[in-house]
């Protein structure tokens, strides 16, 4: 196993998608808003798939991508809010910022999950930490903070995040 190498490809790859905060994250619970949670909301299975390893058969760093984007709309399809309700709103939600820190190798076969839960809200966005662990031993493959924000579809520029979000992220959040 090479660590360092996966961080490096990691970093090399993320670099033109989010701005990356390598080596460390330091995901410890943050101080939060009154009702955004203390524990995972959503915790979605993911399945290796061959496409999804590199040359030296591990899953590469795009993978971890969509597997956290995966993770994000599971978690916001279980606290209700689908793409219909957040057109309904008047909205969009957009990634404004990815950071992400690829920490273990995974290879095929291995039975992955994101757990997924918000640390922030604020005016126009809102925070959401991620983790892609391995299901069995629980150990940490990748940790990530994402940042929604939100945006008038028509202009593309930031608006107030609906109050409905914001209730459903403190309502759905509560331990």
């Amino acid at each position: 196993m090479r660590p360092d190498r996966t961080a490096t490809a990691c970093r090399a790859f993320l670099g033109g998608l989010a701005a990356i905060a390598l080596p460390a994250l330091a995901l410890a619970p943050a101080p939060s808003p009154a009702g955004v949670g203390a524990t995972p909301l959503a915790s979605s299975p993911i399945r290796i798939r061959p496409t999804d390893l590199d040359e030296d058969g591990r899953v590469g760093e795009a993978a971890y991508v969509a597997y956290l984007q995966v993770g994000r709309r599971d978690w916001l399809d279980s606290i209700g809010i689908t793409g219909d309700r957040v057109r309904a709103l008047g909205v969009a939600l957009e990634v404004a910022r990815m950071e992400v820190d690829c920490r273990r190798e995974a290879r095929y076969g291995t039975p992955l999950e994101v757990r997924s839960r918000p640390i922030k809200v604020n005016r126009s966005s809102f925070v959401i930490q991620q983790t892609v662990r391995s299901r069995g031993d629980c150990e940490v493959r990748a940790e990530a903070l994402v940042t929604l924000l939100a945006v008038n579809p028509s202009t593309g520029l930031s608006t107030p995040l609906p109050q409905a979000i914001r209730d459903a992220i403190a309502t759905k959040a509560s331990p």
